[in-house]
This record gives structure tokens, C-alpha cells and sequence, in this order.
């Protein structure tokens, strides 16, 4: 049914209908008000103000069609009292039209101002009340209400109990009821009649029930008798979200009236009586056992005797297999709904639970549980449970390998369980070498074997990434099949030539093995498993070498060996022993070798040696002396050439560091030695030329220890000493020097004793015409203590000492020069290496070249060089 509202001389009106009919009532004549439906109703004055109340008083003024259902006041201190929030004065139906009066005796307190409305309502559906307009009034007070009697008088929190009396505002907030120190307002007030529930901050026992209803405030003849609770059991046990039972007396009436605490956590209360509450068992407990707690306002009973979970069980869980990041799903009861009050370990580490329910629980594998069968212990609210299978935290496990040896890139095949599942699951290795993985499954894997893989023998493993990192390992370990050699071609060549070696085992990445001939390692050019092309290694010389191929600690040798073409060929060694900056010359196809030193202490030495070619051996002839000195007599870096079959041999520094001045004249046929002209400055490590029966040295350090560019001409026929043009260029010793043809030329050398400096300018000096020419520089790093020969008009220049970054170092390089196009070329080192102060000689077209002071120290190899083989 649809109520409405009229209010009479106001703007106000409650409903689009309403307005629209203030508007049409606004302009009617008095014809059209007569038939209206609703009321007209208009509020008076008060009257009669006094300690007692005050006269409220109305007019009907027009009843309407619809006729009046309730009529009378309304009042309150506020100034829009409604039927729904104010005292109330109901004087019932009417249908006389008219003034009336009511008394208004409760509720009013001395001095406030309340406001006044008279109503009435319309009988009908709809219900329309009309409001007249407000009046004011000054309270003088009213009289006080009387309570004449209540039931029941005694009963528990919850209850209804009923007040009747009289003076009681029919407006409910009004009416403040207390028992004892609690307080609260009825549920349903009338003048005569209360009704309030029985509040939980009622204490136990006997309380006074008093009402205030404005400014007064009565109390009840009789007391209310509030029954204390009592716990006489309950449920001992029970797990998450079942229903606990708890009996026992004078428990409220109603839930909300009532905290049932069970293991620290708040209960919800499904029903409840008097005598009994039956509650669910919180699903977030953290303890398993406790005392059952009540708590009704004032109350508080707790039980003696502990209720319990029920202790979780395990029926089954699966996979019974687990590795890293495995989900768990664990079967059973009792477990703990919330995921935090639940624990799950397997050997001491505890797994991830990702859900839980009071059956059932899922929890994922973390890294680092070691391989082996545990139980799987069950946590819930402390309360463990240990599963009465084991689970297996599995690990990779290799059973067999096939073949155990091979080569690299053949197929092995592992067997065994546990693998992952794909190829980025798994890593095999052969010792620490990742090989390939050709296919898989989870119990067979098939590899390559790695081209890395360097030893002959390695271990087999196999990590399963996705079995938690663990690694199998296979005991008998793989054998990497040794080389093989069948054959190479060609069977000779020279260095920088290309050989093709074939045969089986070979690595198929060039670097990963090496091919020697004799002891020189070759460049590797390409490799696959069967054929090896590699590079003849410079530094062999003419020789007969083996070739072998060493890979992964396995060798195999060539059973034929490799003929290696070379200008340089040894010969016997110089039979006097190690010696450096000696001297050397030729006569009648014999070479000659006497002097220089032996050690870093200038032990000097004298014997002298002649070298036959023809038969590649060493001959003592007289040893080198100076006139009236003997065999004390001796130097090193002397000087020497030959004119008309004899050899002139002299000059040289002393023990002292001082060059000397004499010069000796040997002469073959009788095998003696005999002094001649010497030079008054001296001079040592210079360069000396021969032509048309005249010797000529240039260059050197003088008695002064200092280099000079001086050059002199020697007759043998005067036993003479000529001063001749000298060098242009710096002063120098310790240069290269040879002939060609009329000419000599002078290269490199070092400008002083000390300076640790070289030079790289090369000079042509015409013995003819007596001038000098300089010609293109040495295009390599200047040099000094070289060697040089000629041989067919062609020059070369061996070793020497070299400056570098890291200082000066002996070299075996080899440069040949062409006096026609003044061009220098680098061939092939020297292959007896690093070397200075060598001596060499030049027989039939071939240079002999050895000795000199190398990188570990003195040197007495000898070699036969042959240019025809470049």
C-alpha cells in the first residue's frame, strides 16, 4: 500500500502526484475544494502549559472523500516532527469534521521548546497523511511514566522481556531501559507498553530495571534475575570447518550475543539455545589443542578440559617420482584448508604449497633435495604425519654407454632413466667438453663426440637440467681412437709447399692437433677426420725427416719419410768447439776457420781449422799467432782477406777492449804464419774487400775504441797501407761486408760501442775508381754482427743482432740482395737459428756458414748453403 504525505500551508509535498494537485489546488474555487478526497486539517495553539503537560489542540476542517483513518499529534523537540520519529498522540479514526483536543503528559522536560503537528490519515490503499502546520511551545515539563509491572523476571541475554506502565514515549530512542549497569532501548515502544531484548552486558544476577524517558527516570518495584551460563561438554575433537557441539544452561538466545573462541580463533555460531550451541571449527587455527572460551558481554567461561584436532592422515600421494619444480598432490585428512598452516617435507627441506583443502594438498618440489627415497612428512597445526610410502627424489642414471670409444663426430649412444625430457634439459659432457645431442628420449640420449675434446681418454656425464641439476656419471671411461698415418704426397718439397697427409682419427679442426716434420711443427691449412693438409715448416734444411701427427695425446709417424728441399744443408760441425766473432777465408776450395771467443769471459782462442767440402771434414793446420807474441797473441773480431793464394788475418780487439794494429800473413804452402804491414791506428770488426791483387777494409773501430768510415788499400807487393776514399755515410763496425764483381758494399752496423743502436743504409764502394754510392736502404730493422757471402754475383745476409722493443736479440733471418735491381729480398731463416758474429766462406758456388753466439749461448753447427734450391 503507497502512503502519502500532505502537509496544509507549506511548499512542501512528497510525490510528483502531489505536486501536481497543490498546483491545481492553488488555482481551484472553492467549489472544487469541497470535492477533494484527502483532508484539510489545521494545528491550533497549545493551551493549558503546565507541570503536567500541555493541552494540544486541532480542527478538522474538511474530511475529504476518502474519509480519516487516525487522527492527532505529533510532537517534538525537533522542528519537523514525522509519524515516523516523534511522540506520537493517535486519537483514531473520526469522520466528524471539527475542532478536537488531546493532552500531552510524557516526554516533555521543563523549559525546551518543542514543535506541534496536528494529522490525520486517509482510509483507502493509498494512505495519505496530512500534516497541519507547526506550532511552538515552552515546555513546563510532564508527568512521569510508571512502570506497573514486567515479565519475565528472569531469564538470559537474548531475552524479550515486556514492560507495562504508563507516561512511555511510543517513540522507541525516547525510552532508555536499563538492568543494573547495562542499558539499551526497546525494540517496540507504545505509551503503555515496552518490549527490549535482554542485552549480554547484563550482569549475572539480580539487576534493577529502570526506565528514563525524558527528564525522568523510574524504577521497578521487582528485580530482573539474569541466569549465569554454564559448560557442562562439548565435541573433544574435530577438525577444520566441522560442527562443534557444546552443551551446558542459560546460554543467550541469540548468536550475536555470544564470542565462542576455539583454539585462540573466533568460532561462527550456526545455532543456539539455551542449552546448547553448536559452532563450525575455524579453518585458520594455528594450534591444535585449547580450552573452549564463551564470552557473553560480561561472561566469560572457559572449559577445563582441552578440545583437539583431529591429527592429520595420509592415505596416498603421487607422483611417487619427484625432481626440481614437481607438484605433489598429497591425499588425505584433516589437513588445514589455509595453505600457511600446513607444512609438506621431504628429507628436511621444506616444499611449496601451492593449495590446500582439509583432504588434499599440492606442493611443488624446491631445488636441492639430494637423490634417494624419503617419506613425505605432513604438517597440519603442528601435528605431524609421516606417509607410510616413500617418494623417490630422482636423480639421472647412466647404464651403459655404446661404443666406448670412437672418434669425433661419431655417434654415442647413453643409455639409462631419468633424462629430461628435451634437448635443452639435458647436458653431456665428455670430461668437462659439452658434446652435441643428436636425439633423446628419457631413457636414451645419442651424441657426438666433441671436435674440443683433447684428451684420449675422458668421462661420460650427463646433467638433466630438469632433474634438479644432477649430474650421471659413467665409470669405464671413453677411448678416443688414436691416428692413423697411410701415406702423404708428395713425398719431397720445399718449405711454404703444400703435403697432404691421409690416414683416419684426424680432429677435424686444424688447430686441435699437430703435424711435425722431424721436430718443426707444420701449419695445418684444412682437417677433416681422414685428411690433413698441412704446410712445409721453414727451418728444416736438406733433410730426411719424419712426419708424425700428435692429437689428443696420441701420436702415429709416418712410415716413409718426407724429403725436405732447402738451400741450407748441415755439415760437420767446426771441431774446435763453441765459439763466436772468429774469422774465416778461402784457399784453393778450402775453407779456414781460427779465433774468436768462447764464452761471454773472452776466453779467446787460437787453433786453426780447414774445411773440405768434397768430404765434409775438418783438418788442423797451424794455429794462428802474431809474430814475436806466440800463441799469447790473440783477438777477436779481427779482419781478414786473401790475395795471390795466401791469407791476411790481423788487426782484432784485445782482452783489454782495445784494437790492435799487427796483421798476419798465412801462407798454405808451407802451413806458417808471418807478420806484415800493419795499420798505426788499428782497427777491428771492419770490412774488407779484394781486387786486381789488392785488400781493402773500410769501416771498424780504431785504437781509439771509436768507429770510423776510413777506408785503406793494402799492396802485398810493397807490404803497403794506401789511405783511400773513405765511407760518406756514419762511422760504423760491426757492418756487413761482401764483393761482387769490382764493387763491395758495406750494410748496417752499429755507430758505437754503447749505444745499443743500428744501422740500416747500405753502401756501394767501387775498388776501381775509388768511390762510394749509396743505395737503397736494408728495408728490414738495422742490424749489426751480421754475415754476408756472395755467391753467382747475388749477395745474402744471415742473423745478426736486431733491436727490439724488448731489446736487442740475435735474428735468423736471411735477406738476399740483387746489385742489378738494388733490391733486397727476405727468403727463408736460417733454420739453425738465432744467431750473431757467424763466420762463412764461399766454395764452388756454395756458402758455409756457422758458429757465432746464438740465443742459449756459443755455437759450432755448421752449414752448407745452396741457392740453386731456393
Amino acid at each position: 500500500m503507497e502512503s502519502r504525505v500532505l502537509l496544509r500551508n507549506r511548499s512542501v509535498y512528497i510525490g510528483p502526484f502531489f505536486l501536481l494537485v497543490i498546483f491545481i489546488l492553488s488555482t481551484c474555487k472553492d467549489k472544487e475544494i469541497v470535492t477533494r478526497s484527502y483532508p484539510d486539517i489545521d494545528t491550533k495553539p497549545v493551551s493549558e502549559i503546565n507541570e503536567q503537560g500541555a493541552s494540544l489542540n486541532a480542527e478538522i476542517l474538511n474530511i475529504g472523500s476518502s474519509g480519516i483513518s487516525d487522527h492527532g499529534f505529533i510532537y517534538d523537540r525537533y522542528s519537523e516532527p514525522t509519524l515516523e520519529t516523534s511522540d506520537i498522540i493517535s486519537l483514531g479514526e473520526t469522520s466528524l469534521q471539527g475542532k478536537y483536543a488531546s493532552i500531552a503528559n510524557r516526554n516533555l522536560e521543563k523549559g525546551v521548546k518543542y514543535y506541534v503537528r496536528a494529522y490525520a490519515i486517509t482510509k483507502g490503499n493509498e494512505k495519505i497523511t496530512v500534516y497541519g502546520q507547526t506550532i511552538e511551545f515552552i515546555s513546563l515539563g510532564s508527568s512521569p511514566p510508571v512502570i506497573k509491572d514486567f515479565s519475565p523476571k528472569f531469564g538470559v541475554a537474548g531475552d524479550t522481556v515486556t514492560v507495562i506502565g504508563t507516561g512511555f514515549s511510543n517513540k522507541a530512542s525516547n525510552n532508555m531501559i536499563s538492568l543494573g549497569i547495562a542499558s539499551t532501548v526497546p525494540f517496540k515502544a507504545s505509551s503503555d507498553t515496552l518490549k527490549f531484548i535482554v542485552t549480554a552486558a547484563t550482569l549475572v544476577g539480580e539487576s534493577v530495571l529502570s526506565i528514563q524517558v525524558g527528564q525522568y527516570k523510574v524504577v521497578s518495584p521487582s528485580k530482573y534475575l539474569l541466569k549465569g551460563m554454564t559448560l557442562s561438554s562439548f565435541t573433544a575433537t574435530a577438525s577444520f570447518g566441522d560442527t562443534l557441539t557444546i552443551d551446558g544452561t542459560n546460554f543467550p538466545r541469540k548468536a550475536n550475543l555470544i564470542t565462542v573462541t576455539v583454539l585462540e580463533k573466533t568460532a561462527t555460531v550456526i545455532n543456539i539455545t539455551s542449552i546448547r550451541i553448536k559452532i563450525v571449527v575455524p579453518n585458520d587455527v594455528t594450534i591444535a589443542q585449547g580450552s573452549i572460551r564463551l564470552d557473553a558481554g560480561a561472561q566469560t567461561i572457559t572449559s577445563n578440559s582441552f578440545f583437539k584436532l583431529v591429527a592429520p592422515v595420509i592415505t596416498s600421494f603421487s607422483p611417487l617420482k619427484a625432481t626440481r619444480n614437481t607438484e605433489i598432490t598429497v591425499i588425505g585428512k584433516y589437513f588445514s584448508p589455509v595453505v600457511a598452516n600446513n607444512k609438506v617435507v621431504v628429507n628436511g627441506t621444506l616444499l611449496t604449497i601451492t593449495s590446500a583443502s582439509k583432504t588434499s594438498l599440492k606442493a611443488t618440489c624446491p631445488s636441492g633435495i639430494a637423490p634417494g627415497l624419503y617419506p613425505v612428512v605432513v604438517t597440519a597445526v603442528s601435528q605431524p604425519v609421516i606417509s607410510s610410502t616413500n617418494l623417490e627424489i630422482i636423480r639421472p642414471v647412466i647404464t651403459g654407454v655404446s661404443p666406448l670409444n670412437g672418434t669425433w663426430g661419431s655417434s654415442v649412444s647413453i643409455a639409462g632413466e631419468n633424462f629430461g625430457a628435451t634437448a635443452a634439459d639435458n647436458v653431456v659432457r665428455f670430461n668437462n667438453i659439452e658434446a652435441q645431442i643428436i636425439s633423446l628420449s628419457s631413457t636414451l640420449v645419442t651424441v657426438q663426440v666433441p671436435n674440443n675434446l683433447l684428451v684420449n681418454q675422458s668421462t661420460i656425464s650427463l646433467q638433466a637440467i630438469s632433474v634438479d641439476n644432477q649430474t650421471a656419471t659413467y665409470g669405464t671411461p671413453f677411448q678416443l681412437n688414436g691416428p692413423s698415418l697411410t701415406g702423404f704426397t708428395p713425398i719431397s718439397g720445399k718449405s711454404g709447399s703444400t703435403v697432404t697427409i691421409t690416414g683416419s682419427n684426424f680432429n677435424p679442426v686444424p688447430a686441435s692437433q699437430t703435424v711435425s716434420f722431424g721436430s718443426i711443427p707444420a701449419e695445418i691449412l684444412s682437417a677433416s677426420s681422414n685428411q690433413l693438409v698441412v704446410k712445409v715448416p721453414a727451418g728444416l734444411g736438406e733433410t730426411d725427416v719424419s712426419i708424425q701427427v700428435d692429437v689428443a695425446g696420441q701420436s702415429a709417424i709416418a712410415a716413409s719419410t718426407f724429403h725436405s728441399i732447402s738451400p741450407w744443408k748441415k755439415v760437420a760441425d767446426y771441431p774446435d768447439g763453441v765459439r763466436a766473432f772468429a774469422v774465416s777465408f778461402v784457399l784453393s776450395n778450402l775453407g779456414y776457420v781460427t779465433l774468436g771467443n768462447t764464452s761471454t769471459s773472452i776466453n779467446f782462442d787460437k787453433p786453426c781449422y780447414r774445411y773440405d767440402p768434397s768430404t765434409d771434414q775438418w783438418s788442423q793446420v797451424h794455429s794462428f799467432f802474431f809474430y814475436t807474441e806466440g800463441s799469447s797473441g790473440a783477438y777477436i773480431q779481427q779482419d781478414a782477406f786473401t790475395l795471390n793464394g795466401n791469407a791476411y788475418v790481423g788487426f782484432g780487439i784485445t782482452s783489454s777492449s782495445q784494437p790492435r794494429e799487427k796483421l798476419m800473413k798465412y801462407v798454405p804452402t808451407d802451413d806458417n804464419w808471418y807478420q806484415v804491414a800493419g795499420l798505426p791506428s788499428g782497427n777491428a770488426a771492419g770490412v774488407t774487400f779484394t781486387n786486381n791483387g789488392m785488400g781493402y777494409l773500410s769501416t771498424g773501430l780504431e785504437s781509439n775504441n771509436l768507429a770510423t768510415t776510413k777506408t785503406w788499400e793494402y799492396d802485398p807487393g810493397s807490404d803497403s797501407w794506401t789511405s783511400k776514399a773513405s765511407l760518406p755515410g756514419q762511422a760504423r763496425f760491426l757492418a756487413a761486408g761482401f764483393s761482387i764483381g769490382s764493387d763491395g758494399f758495406v750494410a748496417g752496423g752499429s755507430p758505437c760501442t754503447v749505444c745499443g743502436s743500428y744501422l740500416n743504409d747500405v753502401w756501394r764502394y767501387n775498388l776501381t775508381s775509388d768511390q762510394w754510392t749509396q743505395m737503397k736502404p736494408f728495408p728490414g730493422a738495422g742490424r749489426a754482427s751480421s754475415t754476408a757471402f756472395a755467391v753467382n754475383g747475388v749477395a745474402y745476409m744471415v742473423g745478426g743482432l736486431v733491436e727490439s722493443p724488448s731489446g736487442s736479440n740475435p735474428t735468423a733471418e736471411v735477406w738476399k740482395y740483387d746489385p742489378a735491381s738494388d733490391a733486397w729480398l727476405q727468403i727463408e731463416n736460417f733454420p739453425g737459428g738465432p744467431r750473431q758474429g757467424a763466420v762463412a766462406f764461399v766454395i764452388n758456388g756454395k756458402a758455409y756458414f756457422g758458429t757465432g753466439l746464438g740465443v742459449t749461448g756459443y755455437l759450432s753447427d755448421f752449414w752448407e748453403f745452396d741457392p740453386s734450391k731456393l
